[in-house]
């Protein structure tokens, strides 16, 4: 069977349902399945972003994680009890 004829199978099942929270658990498993499945695409503030750490990267700008986790300690003491 291919994709449209299950579409239209579905469907016609679907429309058969007279139960609303059987209604609405479908349209949120379906909501949920097309958020998986949904390209998550990068703002242009977002890409200027990781390009410019990129080459912050290249240039040797970067800290150690003793580096930020001093800093972060000395900045935040109480989350580090």
């Amino acid at each position: 069977m291919d994709i449209q004829a299950l579409k239209i199978q579905f469907l016609q099942e679907f429309l058969k349902v007279r139960d609303k929270q059987v209604i609405k658990k479908l349209s949120k498993l379906l909501h949920e399945e097309q958020m998986k499945c949904k390209k998550y695409e990068l703002t242009n503030e977002e890409v200027n972003a990781v390009e410019e750490g990129l080459q912050d990267f290249e240039k040797g700008n970067t800290y150690s994680h003793e580096e930020v986790m001093s800093e972060m300690k000395a900045k935040y003491p109480n989350l580090f009890k």
